[in-house]
């Protein structure tokens, strides 16, 4: 492997554990019963779309951000499932489609937010759009 692949690789993963970790806390946070529906969504599209900046920032290739992302995100929301009490056992896949079926709504703004994040930090990176050529254009 060269180290192209070998940096992808561990950037992927990276971004599978920390979308998964972030996704699954911020469904099952504590904290989140003192929060409305709005602050609580709200809070998570900026979470997803500071992680989709950052991300573009690293330049993780872009034909590995959007899949990874959504991985990250369904594998949040079973990990969020399977987490929650239950009386009876439930095989990891129905956890998954339940989770699935419940949250996708979810999950696509998410999705969504990070990918508009990881756009416009690449955008900005390509001297599309920036700080710097706001500024030339003031002075």
């Amino acid at each position: 492997m060269n180290r192209a692949c070998i940096r992808e690789s561990i950037l992927t993963s990276i971004v599978l554990g920390l979308v998964a970790i972030l996704y699954k806390y911020w469904l099952t946070l504590p904290v989140l019963n003192y929060l409305s529906v709005g602050q609580w969504r709200a809070t998570g599209v900026a979470v997803a779309a500071i992680l989709g900046v950052a991300f573009g920032m690293a330049k993780l290739p872009a034909y590995y951000f959007g899949p990874v992302v959504a991985l990250g995100l369904l594998m949040g929301e079973a990990w969020a499932e399977l987490s929650f009490p239950s009386d009876t056992q439930t095989p990891f896949w129905n956890q998954f489609v339940s989770s699935l079926a419940t949250l996708w709504h979810e999950a696509l703004t998410l999705f969504f937010a990070a990918i508009i994040g990881y756009v416009l930090s690449r955008a900005a990176a390509w001297g599309a759009i920036g700080i710097a050529t706001i500024q030339d254009d003031k002075t």
